[in-house]
């Protein structure tokens, strides 16, 4: 006979990107090249897509579609 265990499991949000993150991370993926990417982190500001707060990038609803 199988016995079941409940149990709960909490999950964290991940950490919103900072500016140097987003930059390593569109590096890593070949999205963009380092002289793009201030470009980039200020034209996704512009449009709306991520919010700054602390000093990091959190995505908008219009971000996360």
């Amino acid at each position: 006979m199988l016995e079941l265990k409940p149990t709960q499991h909490f999950h964290r949000a991940a950490a919103g990107f900072n500016e140097a993150s987003l930059v390593k991370t569109l590096e890593r993926k070949a999205s963009a090249g380092p002289a793009l990417t201030p470009r980039s982190s200020a034209k996704i500001q512009e449009r709306g897509y991520v919010e700054v707060k602390d000093r990091r990038f959190y995505a908008t609803p219009i971000g996360m579609k």
